[in-house]
């Protein structure tokens, strides 16, 4: 098969990347930056990079149409997955391994999430919308301890937890969601579905991160009530596409979901070759495929960031190193200052207030779907 796999900037293309190819399948790779992690693999075939999806939607789409000509499987990894689903509409030029643009957003936008699993009987915290800093104030101060974040946002940023103080609130000025702030295990799972039945599941737990943001080494674990509304989720709403759901779980045992990426995460890292992951994409077949409890996977620069004794202690699997594919370990660097430059350039606009911030603006900055592009 030809896979064209879009988000090739990303760790997890490069995962996919690795595991197609190894499966004897063909994987060209697309995006709109200069240097992809992806791309320095052995494993890609090609890298064809194309127009950015946020400021050149049209161009994008029509070269999305006629790369998806050359390919049997288009494959999002991103948040481009919106863009690229925008432009696979049903009277679109290509389709796509993804649900139709009105689910996705609904899925990735945090206050209709939670409406929808709600209306579907399974728990999520009790959820408010509010769209300006008054109403997000009267929130704040009828039912804290709450968490407040914008209806689109990624990797925790701009998430405010538990605010003590009304002078931390921020100027809302457009549509945030405020979560009832439960205390306890935070969990995440990925699946991938056709027809709302899995062809394969993962529940993992983030073992170190970077701040509050997402995970940079996880462990895969067994959970059969996150199972369970992970199935229920998909299995009544008869989704195809790749599913990955944040959980928190108290101190009594309950669990509630947080919020829906409606594409590829970081699970995707605990699978084995011989777990079967890339013939998942294609069919049930096998039933779902699984990892076993226990195994681990980090992103090993990042993680030495967060707290290198335990990093050091570990036995995980390196997520981008590999001694067969060496490319990426050495190309990351190009990546980063790729990065790093569009991040100086948000700071000397004044669109960011530190590099840091900007660095992670930067890495979605041309795939992003925020409110202001809907």
């Amino acid at each position: 098969m030809r896979i064209l796999l879009t988000g090739a900037r990303s760790p997890v293309a490069l995962e996919l990347t690795r595991q197609f190819s190894r499966a004897g399948h063909q994987v060209t790779l697309a995006d709109s930056v200069a240097f992809p992690l992806a791309g320095f693999s052995r494993h890609a075939a090609s890298y064809r990079r194309v127009p950015r999806p946020r400021q050149e939607t049209a161009a994008f789409h029509h070269r999305m149409g006629e790369l998806a000509d050359e390919h049997d499987l288009v494959l999002p990894t991103c948040e481009e997955v919106l863009w690229v689903a925008l432009g696979a509409q049903p009277e679109g030029a290509y389709k796509a391994f993804c649900p139709d643009f009105d689910t996705l957003k609904c899925l990735h936008n945090k206050w209709t999430f939670s409406q929808l699993a709600e209306n579907l009987g399974l728990p999520v915290p009790r959820t408010w919308l509010t769209e300006n800093r008054e109403a997000a104030l009267q929130v704040w101060r009828d039912h804290r301890p709450v968490v407040l974040k914008p209806v689109y946002s990624r990797f925790a940023t701009h998430t405010l937890i538990n605010p003590t103080r009304e002078e931390q609130l921020p100027q809302v000025t457009e549509p945030w969601v405020a979560q009832e702030f439960w205390r306890g295990r935070h969990f995440c799972s990925f699946s991938i579905a056709h027809r709302g039945e899995l062809s394969a599941h993962v529940v993992y737990q983030p073992v170190l991160r970077l701040s509050d943001g997402a995970g940079v080494t996880i462990r895969s674990v067994a959970h059969q009530t996150i199972d369970e509304w992970v199935r229920t989720f998909l299995g009544r709403l008869q989704l195809t596409g790749q599913f990955a759901f944040d959980f928190i779980e108290n101190a009594q045992g309950d669990i509630a979901a947080l919020e829906c990426n409606p594409r590829t995460t970081s699970g995707v890292h605990l699978f084995a070759p011989s777990d079967g992951l890339a013939e998942a994409y294609f069919g049930l077949g096998q039933g779902c495929r699984t990892p076993p409890a226990g195994r681990l996977a980090m992103l090993t620069f990042a993680s030495l960031v967060a707290d290198p004794w335990r990093t050091l202690r570990l036995r995980a699997k390196p997520i981008v190193c590999s001694l067969s594919d060496p490319g990426p370990a050495f190309g990351q660097a190009l990546s980063f200052l790729e990065f790093l430059w569009r991040a100086w350039g948000l700071r000397r606009a004044g669109q960011t207030d530190s590099i840091g911030r900007g660095l992670l603006e930067a890495t979605t900055m041309d795939i992003a779907w925020d409110e202001c592009a809907s």
